[in-house]
C-alpha cells in the first residue's frame, strides 16, 4: 500500500543509564551486570536483524543519553520519561523522519 515502516528503538531506562558508566558494578550486583548484558544482548540482535532485512532504524538510547547529561528527562519514581523526555525522542524522531 505505499507504506514505508520504519522502527524506532526506544530504551528502558536502565539502558539508557547503563550506557553512560563502564558498566561494571560493585561485587554482589550480579543480577545487575546479567541485566546491563541482556541489554546490550537484545539491541544489537535487533538492530542486526533490522539491518539484515533492509528495515530503516533509529536507537534513540544516544539520543535519551545526550538529553540525560544536560537534564532531567526521567521523573525519580517511573522508568518512563518525563515530558522532557518524551521531546526530545520526538525530535529525534522528527528529525530522522523528515529525512525520509
Amino acid at each position: 500500500n505505499g507504506i514505508r515502516l520504519q522502527v524506532a528503538i526506544m530504551p528502558v531506562r536502565e539502558h539508557v543509564f547503563f550506557g553512560l558508566t563502564d558498566a561494571t558494578f560493585p561485587e554482589g550486583h550480579d543480577a545487575m551486570k546479567q541485566l546491563a548484558a541482556s541489554l546490550e544482548r537484545i539491541e544489537e540482535d535487533l538492530s542486526a536483524a533490522l539491518t539484515a532485512t533492509g528495515i530503516p532504524w533509529i536507537n534513540l538510547r544516544p539520543v535519551m543519553q545526550s538529553a540525560l547529561a544536560e537534564a532531567s528527562i526521567y521523573p525519580p519514581t517511573d522508568g518512563h520519561p518525563n515530558a522532557l523526555g518524551y521531546d526530545v525522542a520526538a525530535r529525534a524522531l522528527a528529525d530522522e523522519i523528515g529525512g525520509m
